[in-house]
């Protein structure tokens, strides 16, 4: 049940804000637990001691950095300036997410005992009670503890805890139902709740009159500071940040690299993206006013960033994670500064309200590279032109993400030779390449539930679709090399005995559902992976993707991988005129011997 939609809720809650907070001043540590000007600690980021044995979470609290720790001795709050702590005993799932921080202290529910207990600002316990029987998930307390909010499975209710009334917000059939947040003053109550086998779903009830104002199954996470509101938001392969002041329409952030995650530093108005690559973990800090770029920094981790934190100065408190093992890094923004100036603010777009002018620049790129490469290459709404019988296809409008995607694109048919992939085309009525954000098979027609890409026919044009993000380099040699499989066989002897390249005993399973069942760790020697059991044409596609990208040479060290891949190769060759080519092609690189024609 969809309600008004994320653009109006924003816009609804920028309007009904009215009530400023207090300004919380940025954490004032004491000296000795950050000092960024001892000489082990002079780099940019910097390791941040902290109790316990492990970092479960952090968030700021009244000018302190409150940590959720877990120790020997169990779970515990405590406040990184040493001014308190509290320890949390049974609490079955200490999570920061569990706990509702406010500017007078901290609440939370222990699900063991079924009680909310609440904290003053120095961690010292105020008070404890118990939550009625019926309740399930975790609820949420107001501000003047006197509203509990919780969940019944069939109903979402507030309870008055001076009269003992209980009110009917809405009601709603759920396995779970959790409340997460209370925004502008109490005013708007933030739930999830997840139906008996269905998704999730994330609510925003208006806690006077019950009245649903958004449900959606993205999960956006809305916050409110002064008069700014903030969210982050699932955007296909990308996360949309969302903020907006009192009385304009929202802005989104985008930044640099599309496949940047982020989080909202509202002290400063600031925000924090971060992408972890190849060990490489690589840091941006936007300023929200003017757009820009003011910090960026690359470090050697292999730690993901779960969250920041606002320290004080420019500090900013980054809780990482490998594994199971945490760390909490103190990033100084003054030692790392950006001269970039390009403003990555723009106006928030939606599916219904894109960047009209962005596409329009997006597809006359995509028709520039279609006659460079002599493939049609199909965005946005043009890849609704002609669709599979058993698959929707839910287009890409993020102007951002389809650029990038248009520009790897280019990157990645450059590999073929001049005139390959036209030659191709010839042999078809024209092969489309659609850029998608979503591949969703129709329940009806038993197809998998999501595909990263997908090949189908219209009479005899051919079309590949492929949903944009990371793994499209893979998705596209593989999907593309089954448009040239039937291109090469009818052109060259080099598959007739493919079959014969395979260890004795072996067969194809020539069945999906079948192959997921099969255990093949005894032919692992010869295929990249059980999937490329499934059928002669699924291992070659798959020799073919894992050929043309980098870092693959593992999968080509043995004698029957090497054997596939020079027998792929050759019918390439033969098929395409390429015998008495000199060049090593990107599909041939991991040949021992070399295919290249030598004078």
């Amino acid at each position: 049940m969809r309600t008004r939609g994320l653009l109006p809720l924003l816009l609804c809650l920028l309007v009904l804000w009215g009530c400023t907070p207090k300004n919380p001043q940025a954490p004032t540590l004491s000296v000795g637990q950050v000092d960024m000007d001892r000489p082990a600690s002079r780099e940019c980021l910097a390791d941040v001691p902290f109790p316990g044995e492990s970092c479960l979470g952090i968030a700021p609290l009244d000018g302190d950095l409150l940590l959720l720790t877990d120790g020997n001795q169990g779970p515990k709050l405590s406040l990184l300036s040493g001014k308190g702590e509290y320890p949390l005993g049974n609490l079955p799932y200490p999570v920061m997410e569990l706990f509702h921080i406010g500017s007078d202290g901290v609440s939370f529910y222990n699900e063991s005992s079924r009680e909310v207990t609440l904290l003053n600002l120095d961690l010292t316990e105020q008070l404890q009670f118990t939550v009625p029987s019926d309740a399930i998930g975790s609820p949420i307390l107001s501000q003047d503890t006197s509203t509990l909010y919780y969940g019944t499975g069939s109903e979402i209710r507030a309870l008055d805890r001076n009269t003992g009334k209980q009110e009917v917000l809405l009601s709603c059939i759920a396995s779970y139902q959790n409340m997460d947040a209370l925004l502008l003053d109490d005013s708007i109550l933030q739930c999830t709740i997840v139906p008996k086998g269905q998704k999730g779903h994330i609510l925003f009830l208006d806690t006077a009159t019950g009245e649903l104002l958004y449900d959606d199954t993205r999960f956006p996470q809305i916050s409110i500071w002064e008069d700014w509101c903030y969210t982050s938001v699932p955007e296909g392969c990308t996360q949309s940040l969302v903020f907006g002041p009192i009385g304009q329409t929202p802005q989104s952030l985008v930044p640099e690299d599309p496949d940047a995650r982020g989080f909202f530093l509202p002290l400063s108005h600031r925000t924090i993206t971060y992408t972890q690559k190849g060990g490489q973990l690589n840091l941006r800090c936007y300023d929200l006013d003017t757009g820009h770029c003011i910090a960026s920094l690359k470090a050697e981790s292999s730690y993901v960033p779960l969250s920041a934190v606002q320290g004080p100065g420019e500090l900013v408190y980054l809780l990482s994670q490998e594994g199971s093992s945490t760390r909490l890094y103190a990033w100084d923004l003054a030692k790392s500064p950006c001269s970039d100036s390009q403003n990555y603010v723009t106006p928030y777009y939606t599916a219904e309200n894109p960047d009209l002018a962005g596409l329009a620049k997006c597809q006359e790129y995509a028709r520039q590279l279609s006659q460079r490469h002599g493939v049609d290459i199909l965005l946005w709404k043009d890849v609704l032109t002609f669709t599979p019988w058993d698959y929707d296809i839910t287009p890409e409008y993020l102007v951002p993400v389809l650029m990038r995607e248009l520009k790897q694109l280019d990157t990645r048919l450059s590999h073929y030779p001049k005139g390959m992939l036209k030659a191709l085309a010839a042999d078809y009525d024209g092969v489309h390449i659609c850029l998608a954000r979503q591949i969703r098979g129709k329940a009806e027609t038993d197809s998998l539930h999501t595909a990263n890409g997908l090949q189908y026919f219209n009479g005899n044009s051919v079309y590949i679709a492929l949903t944009v993000g990371r793994d499209t380099e893979y998705t596209l040699y593989h999907e593309l090399f089954h448009v040239m499989d039937s291109f090469i066989q009818l052109r060259s002897a080099a598959y007739d005995r493919w079959e014969a390249l395979n260890p004795p005993g072996f067969a194809y399973d020539r069945d999906y559902l079948k192959n997921q069942q099969r255990d093949g760790s005894a032919y692992q020697e010869a295929f990249i992976d059980t999937y490329s059991m499934s059928f002669p044409e699924e291992d070659r596609a798959r020799i073919m993707e894992y050929a043309m990208t980098d870092g693959n040479a593992r999968y080509f060290s043995s004698d029957a991988m090497q054997a596939k891949l020079r027998q792929l190769s050759k019918g390439i060759r033969e098929a395409f005129g390429l015998r008495k080519s000199p060049e090593i092609y990107l599909w041939e690189q991991y040949l021992d011997t070399p295919l290249a024609y030598q004078k």
